[in-house]
């Protein structure tokens, strides 16, 4: 991988999601509404983890984000038509990769003890995965 998206997301381990979900039924609010996030993380920071941890080299180019946003306007309609799946899939999906969608967990910490590990922590688990399923 050559370059990263310039945006970022709050990420976390889908075992942290359920021992969330187990812990808001037992002690979050009746009809509360809670976010159950991560680490937030530049898109760029998260390959550098992942590269570090698998032994890998980092992604050194950033796309410009209108880079991104026409590829999303040309490939998307071409998904449609082709009936493809190809990156960034739509022009919405496009707008969204490139944003920071980072989210803060803090209400359900407070209602309920509500935690995750760390990326570096979870994401072992995570490489161990993709290359057993796809060597």
């Amino acid at each position: 991988m050559v370059a990263y998206l310039p945006g970022g997301a709050s990420i976390v381990s889908v075992r942290d999601i359920a021992r969330g979900h187990v812990a808001a039924m037992t002690g979050g609010t009746r009809g509360g509404h809670y976010i159950l996030g991560g680490e937030n993380l530049s898109y760029e920071t998260a390959l550098e983890i992942l590269a570090h941890l698998s032994d890998g080299t980092a992604p050194s180019v950033c796309l410009p984000p209108s880079l991104v946003h026409l590829a999303g306007r040309v490939i998307g309609p071409m998904n449609d038509v082709l009936g493809t799946r190809l990156f960034p899939g739509s022009f919405e999906m496009a707008k969204l990769t490139t944003r920071k969608l980072f989210y803060s967990s803090v209400k359900a910490e407070r209602d309920f003890g509500y935690d995750f590990r760390p990326f570096r922590e979870h994401s072992p688990e995570a490489i161990e995965w993709y290359l057993g399923a796809h060597g």
